[in-house]
């Protein structure tokens, strides 16, 4: 087993470095930061505003890559988490007015599906599997789960930024929003893939077939996307097609910005009038429905609240008399009688002037719009208020509150009937463990915790948290031309996939002919939240294919119509956004009578990613934790016992150590233990102890190791899967040729040149090319030097020829660390002038004397034995080291000149208490060196204390070098 000499000690503690060639740690997070910041930049701009909607087909392609090429997982992933924090807070920056606690704790909770997709992609990478198709299965998974988890979040998907391209998203009605963010990650797949095969390192290139099968499949996909998209757009003409004209519809926008702080906005008596007076504009023009925004007054406004009168004490005093003179005036709107609003404005102004002489607050208006004296026509109007449930008789609550929509009709009587919203916003609308428990713990105190840490909430004195309705209510609207049906989904339900979903379809069959969403964006401040809102209802309307009326308090109020088009909004000179963009829009809406796939099955094609990526995740937890933590508990059991087995004297060893024998059942017997006690180190969860027992079962037990040999390739750790394809092509074990193949892609680059040695070993044709180009192209010596070393190991004599090829290349071109790899490997391959180029380093300049030896030792050439038993004799006890390496490749030759000192050294121990990493113990590498020593040597005293050795559990390093001895000097000695 060769062992790096003096420097063996730091040579292991730099093993991972060695075998996966990684580069310095700032320098390689410097460059995975400006990737992922890269990507997290891209993927803002993609959205609205500005919505530079091509950003989505390259935006994930930096961090892919990034992720896929870093060789610290631990870096791709803390990294991942951190820029994908960085990137919800600076999307999601339109929170931060509302509140800025749960902004930045929204924007923690959401950065963790950047890692988590990371995870899935490298271990995806890891099997054999391609970006191209891992990226969009996850990327998809995570949007899925982010839509659902916790009530769900379903905004900044990666489709969300196409909302104006209609061709593309017209698959929308197929597998939803999901499926054109799938395909735009298909598309980021393929180009991450096409730069890692183009930027891959020299030698290290894989086959591209996946690529290509990826690239064909995301043209194929592409091309059929925009033909469905262009076949859907084509079917129907709204404009032109009166058949599609459905009830006019008038949607109403005023501005009245909110704040989470006192005053919170707008005097409601202002918000009322002003609202009435303005729909009484648009009511003039005859609607069929007028829809009034979410909840802009405040009121509590339910029939049955408003006819019972009485109150709990748990409701807020005044309730009942707001309540009644908002239903008064919206009755009076709705029937067309003007006079009797204005009768309820002139009270409310009364009420503020009042206010204002109390409070002596001059911010109060002293008069309120009024609506014309001469009336106007009955209309259907709709309107979000507070509904409120009392029940005396119960525990706790006493009092529900609900996010309703109320139906006034042409009469001016409220429909009992109402609209309370079903999915509710978390901490906005309520707040968590309310009434839950959990293991039969009532979680109630977190409940209260939680409310008082809530802007909403007064410092805890206000519950103000609502209750979800039950029920996606259907209201029926009558007029000239037939009765029409429509649903009311409120605020931020129309974002979620779900819900408009359940809206609209049951199984094949349409509940309703078009929904009118209500909301009150007011809060945000006219920030990206509103274009964002209005881009994500885009996708709900196409896969439902439903026309959806939107009225918004401070915008965006329009209509969208079933293919996704926005033809009609609120706007003020050119603005949809801002400060005074303030009216309405009467519309026709458009009736679809189209199916939807999507609106018969539902989520199916995010579930499907999530299985996929589920299977993933499972493998990388299993693989992580499960698995090893029971190979670890194995190891523990089997070394216990192999352990024991081994320090259980045989008769053979006992007495004088001078004379040892063993008879042939003692020796298959020691033989086995340490066979079996190598088997287990070969599964420890110490790369270097697993990598030495590896090469040692190479050595000793080939046939017995093959399984060993196999799981390594697997391994998560470079070097163990290093180790294991260097094993596997010294076994030629052609029965792993898959595996072989598969770890020509890893992303180390030393594990690639393993595989293609394994390959080339195993007679597959075209893998030795990698070796060949790596030790002529390279630019790092590292990996020309291991090339050079493997192609040696190759035992083929045209690779004689390659080497003597490098070497004549200029001496400038070479440095000497691959120059003494390449003779190393020449003399193999058994040429002289390889052995005396290594026999000159062997006594020349120290830097390269110890690899030099090791090379003479493992050689075995009478050549060399001058040189070796100089090097014993010459050196002083400086350099032990070197005499033990010297010592080694004498007893190959059939020399014992070394026993004595190996012996001696066996139990040698550094005098300098305090080592450093600059100035290591030298303790393990000389015993370790010593015992190879003893091992090639083949003297059968040394058995005794190989055997200590071997049970002394103080370094498992030195336990599986013993273990090896163990091997070589019974299988060196006479039976």
């Amino acid at each position: 087993m060769s062992t790096p000499g003096k420097r063996e000690a730091a040579d292991h503690a730099a093993a991972p470095a060695a075998c996966g060639g990684l580069p310095g740690l700032w320098r390689e997070a410097g460059l995975v930061l400006l990737s992922y910041v890269a990507s997290a930049a891209a993927l803002c701009w993609t959205f609205p505003e500005p919505s530079f909607w091509p950003l989505a087909f390259v935006c994930l392609v930096p961090w892919a890559v990034a992720t896929c090429r870093t060789h610290r997982a631990w870096l791709a992933h803390w990294l991942s988490f951190f820029v994908g924090w960085g990137f919800f807070l600076v999307a999601l920056r339109w929170l931060m007015p509302v509140t800025g606690l749960g902004y930045a704790a929204l924007a923690l909770y959401l950065a963790f599906y950047w890692p988590l997709a990371a995870w899935a992609i490298r271990t995806g990478r890891r099997h054999g599997i391609s970006p191209l198709w891992t990226l969009p299965v996850v990327w998809v998974a995570c949007e899925y789960l982010r839509a659902t988890v916790m009530t769900g979040f379903p905004w900044l998907f990666l489709a969300h930024g196409l909302y104006r391209q209609l061709p593309l998203i017209q698959i929308s009605d197929l597998g939803g929003a999901y499926g054109v963010s799938f395909l735009v990650a298909l598309v980021n797949g393929v180009i991450v893939e096409g730069l890692l095969l183009r930027f891959a390192p020299p030698g290290a290139r894989s086959g591209p077939g996946q690529f290509r099968v990826g690239l064909v499949v995301t043209a194929v996909l592409l091309v059929s996307t925009l033909a469905y998209g262009w076949y859907r757009l084509a079917q129907v003409d709204y404009e032109r097609d009166p058949g599609t004209h459905g009830p006019r519809v008038a949607v109403i926008q005023h501005d009245f910005p909110l704040s989470s702080r006192p005053p919170y906005g707008d005097h409601p008596y202002v918000v009322l009038a002003s609202y009435l007076s303005l729909a009484a504009e648009a009511a003039g023009q005859r609607p069929d429905l007028l829809a009034l925004p979410e909840t802009v007054w405040s009121a509590y406004q339910n029939i049955d609240f408003l006819e019972k009168r009485e109150q709990v004490p748990e409701v807020r005093p005044g309730s009942w008399d707001w309540g009644m003179l908002a239903h008064r005036a919206v009755s009076g709107f709705a029937r067309g009688d003007y006079s009797a609003v204005n009768a309820v404005i002139g009270e409310l102004e009364q009420r503020l002037r009042e206010l204002a002489a109390a409070r002596r607050d001059s911010n109060l208006p002293d008069s309120l719009p009024r609506l014309p004296a001469v009336g106007g026509p009955p209309v259907t109007t709709l309107v979000g208020a507070v509904s409120i449930e009392q029940s005396p008789e119960a525990t706790y609550p006493k009092v529900k509150y609900y996010n309703s929509a109320l139906v006034y009709d042409q009469d001016g009587t409220q429909r009992p009937s109402r609209y309370d919203k079903n999915h509710l916003v978390p901490f906005g609308e309520f707040v968590p463990f309310r009434q839950a428990r959990f293991l039969g713990f009532d979680l109630h105190w977190l409940y209260r915790r939680l409310n008082a840490l809530s802007p909403f909430s007064h410092g805890g004195q206000l519950e103000y948290s609502l209750t979800p309705g039950s029920e996606l209510t259907v209201f029926e609207l009558p007029t000239g031309r037939g009765t029409y049906r429509f649903g009311t989904p409120i605020c931020y339900e129309d974002a979620t996939p779900r819900v408009i979903r359940r809206f609209v379809w049951d199984g094949w069959r349409r509940r309703v002919d078009f929904l009118l969403n209500i909301s009150n964006d007011a809060w945000f401040l006219y920030s990206d939240e509103l274009p964002q809102h209005l881009a994500i209802c885009v996708f709900r309307a196409v896969e439902n294919r439903v026309t959806i009326a939107r009225a918004v308090n401070t915008g965006i109020s329009g209509f969208i119509d079933p293919d996704g088009r926005i033809y009609a909004v609120v706007q003020k000179d050119g603005r949809r956004v801002g400060p005074g963009v303030v009216g309405y829009q009467l519309q026709p809406v458009y009736l679809d009578q189209r199916a939807s796939l999507y609106g018969r099955f539902g989520d199916w094609l995010p579930q499907l990613c999530l299985a996929a990526a589920g299977l993933l995740w499972a493998g990388a937890v299993l693989e992580r934790w499960v698995w090893r933590a029971k190979r670890r508990i194995a190891t523990w059991l089997g070394k216990a016992a192999a352990l024991v087995a081994l320090a259980v004297p045989l008769s053979g060893c006992a007495g004088n150590p001078t004379t040892v024998q063993l008879t042939p059942q003692e020796r298959l017997e020691l033989e086995n233990r340490a066979i079996n006690l190598l088997l287990l180190a070969a599964e420890s969860d110490l790369d270097d102890v697993s990598c030495n027992a590896i090469e040692a079962l190479v050595k000793v037990a080939p046939r017995d190791g093959l399984s060993a040999f196999r799981k390594a390739v697997r391994s998560s750790a470079a070097i163990v899967r290093y180790a294991g394809l260097v094993a596997l092509g010294e076994v030629r074990d052609r029965e792993s040729l898959r595996l072989m193949t598969a770890a020509v892609n890893d992303a180390s680059q030393h594990v690639r040149l393993a595989a293609a040695f394994a390959a080339s070993r195993c007679g597959k044709d075209g893998y030795v090319r990698i070796l060949i180009r790596a030790l002529t192209d390279a630019s790092d010596e590292a990996i020309r030097a291991e090339a050079a070393m493997l192609l040696g190991r190759l035992q083929e004599p045209r690779a004689k020829k390659w080497l003597q090829a490098a070497v004549r290349l200029p001496a400038n071109d070479q440095s000497k660390r691959v120059r003494l790899a390449i003779s190393g490997a020449l003399a193999a391959l058994g040429d002289e002038g390889g052995l005396r180029e290594l026999i000159n380093y062997s006594q020349g300049d120290p830097a390269a004397r110890t690899d030099a030896l090791l090379m003479l030792a493992e050689l075995g050439h009478p050549e060399g034995r001058d040189a070796l038993r100089y090097r014993l004799q010459g050196a002083s006890e400086e350099y032990d080291e070197a005499r033990l390496i010297a010592a080694r490749g004498l007893g190959r030759l059939g020399y014992r000149d070394g026993f004595d000192l190996a012996m001696k050294l066996l139990r040698y121990t550094d005098p300098n208490p305090n080592p450093t990493p600059e100035n290591p113990s030298r303790t393990f590498a000389v015993r370790s060196l010593a015992i190879h020593a003893l091992a090639e040597i083949g003297d059968l005293r040394a058995l005794p204390a190989l055997r200590e050795v071997a049970a002394s559990q103080d370094d498992p390093r030195l336990q599986v070098a013993a273990c090896y001895a163990i091997c070589r000097l019974i299988s060196k000695s006479p039976a």
